[in-house]
């Protein structure tokens, strides 16, 4: 659905993947269901599955497949891990088992600015951030923007990544921009078109 607008893509769904990759649309697999799952109630806290490495291991060889013919380049680890209750050592535990696999695969995570940046998760748990784990890629935060445009909006984002995210990377790794923005036309403070003049100013 957003061919011709997008060369990446991500998600869990094989189908789509192949589809995906018939129409030249590559992808990275999203490795979400394989290793995390709720502690409790839907709304509880993430955590690492006491069966990652067997549920890996049965997808293994439909995504050793994948990545040989191309249809994906690499894996996606989560979205707001920390934010959600994982602590940065099972991430690192599920990053250096992908890594294993595929040495030359991109793995990406984005994370919520505020843990990163010294901040306490959704659970009030605070982790201290000393370093992005070494087998991740591409590293990436969210900063939605929910009010009207102001003057500081850029800089406020560049502080994020300049202050927080860049010196703690390695030298192999990437940072990989997220447009804070939700197009809405629900949000009172600002609408779509507002949103899409946040989006120009983050990619500036």
């Amino acid at each position: 659905e957003y061919l011709g607008w997008a060369n990446l893509g991500f998600t869990a769904n094989i189908t789509n993947i192949t589809a995906g990759a018939k129409l030249g649309l590559r992808h990275l697999y999203k490795v979400t269901p394989l290793f995390w799952e709720r502690s409790g109630s839907p709304k509880s806290p993430l955590r690492l599955r006491a069966d990652y490495k067997e549920q890996w291991e049965a997808m293994r060889p439909t995504l050793v497949e994948l990545y040989r013919n191309g249809s994906i380049v690499g894996f996606v680890l989560g979205d707001e891990l920390v934010w959600m209750g994982l602590d940065w050592e099972v991430i690192e535990t599920a990053a250096n088992l992908i890594r294993h696999d595929f040495p030359g695969s991109i793995i990406w995570m984005n994370e919520a600015s505020g843990v990163v940046g010294g901040k306490c998760n959704h659970f009030h748990v605070c982790y201290n951030f000393t370093h992005v784990p070494k087998a991740i890629s591409w590293f990436s935060l969210d900063r939605y923007w929910t009010t009207a445009l102001h003057k500081d909006h850029a800089n406020r984002l560049r502080e994020n990544y300049e202050k927080h995210l860049i010196p703690k990377l390695d030298k192999n790794q990437s940072i990989v921009l997220v447009p804070g923005g939700f197009a809405s036309k629900y949000n009172k403070k600002c609408n779509s078109e507002c949103y899409e003049e946040f989006c120009s100013r983050d990619a500036m």
